[in-house]
């Protein structure tokens, strides 16, 4: 009998890049080597959950000073009523998703949730000997418009409003929501890391607007689910279809996450 099915917002993103990929990694459970760039992040993370919890630990000194400034940034959420690096499973019958939520708070005198994700993003410079100028590319994101359609946020936002429907109770419709990037930013030259710094997008948005993405997300569930119930074991034929799967419009969207995958523009000498 199979596993029940519990889907993340990785393994949703892994599937409408590569059904293939998702196969091999999630039912046949292939094991991935991590690149350094996401061994970085979960150091972030880790460092920045046990700074928030306010835990013991000996941080390098720029996580040190970043971890410090994190504390000084939220000090207005942590004062709320707040849960760090929540993890959230809801049961959809056929398959459950599960979301784990850096920091969440519920602010009840203004009917308000904040969301915040915290993400290490780069910022790169490379010299374009013609131009006589820097390059520079930043993967992150920079407009609040971003955020309101980054999948992932509206996910983990949808998750924690569903978690605290008893806190919230019948003011849920007047409810308002803040989404956050909290974006560790790797500036880097000449593939040097030459320094850490702190950044951050945030906006406002509706209910509706994150249950809209939510019904996004939900359809390629659904279409992960459907698909799943199909496997009946490991043979390599199973592959075949899944290798042919077309990517329709809401795939290639999920592929991309709604955002501008980097910035890019030119910048002078110094």
């Amino acid at each position: 009998m199979k596993p029940p099915l519990v889907l993340s917002y990785t393994q949703m993103k892994v599937f409408t890049s590569s059904p293939a990929d998702w196969y091999m990694r999630y039912v046949l459970k292939e094991k991935t080597e991590k690149t350094a760039a996401l061994e970085f992040g979960s150091k972030v993370h880790d460092q920045l959950e046990m700074s928030l919890k306010k835990e013991t630990f000996e941080p390098s000194l720029d996580l040190k000073r970043i971890c410090n400034e994190v504390m000084d940034k939220y000090e207005g959420i942590l004062s709320l009523p707040h849960e760090i690096e929540t993890d959230i499973i809801i049961d959809f019958n056929e398959f459950k998703i599960r979301g784990i939520v850096d920091l969440k708070a519920y602010d009840k005198e203004n009917n308000k949730i904040h969301i915040v994700d915290h993400k290490t993003v780069s910022e790169t410079f490379t010299y374009d000997k013609q131009r006589k100028v820097f390059r520079r590319r930043f993967y992150g994101n920079t407009k609040p418009e971003q955020i309101k359609s980054d999948m992932q946020l509206n996910l983990y936002a949808f998750l924690a409003i569903l978690g605290s429907l008893k806190e919230i109770g019948k003011d849920l419709n007047t409810l308002k929501i803040e989404l956050e990037h909290n974006q560790i930013i790797k500036v880097r030259k000449k593939d040097m890391v030459k320094e850490l710094r702190l950044s951050g997008v945030k906006t406002e948005t509706t209910l509706h607007e994150v249950f809209d993405s939510f019904c996004e997300t939900f359809s390629i569930a659904k279409e992960i689910s459907e698909l799943y119930n199909q496997i009946k074991g490991e043979d390599i034929r199973e592959l075949i279809p899944i290798y042919n799967k077309p990517l329709t419009e809401l795939t290639q969207k999920w592929q991309y996450g709604a955002i501008n995958p980097f910035w890019d523009y030119y910048v002078g000498l110094e």
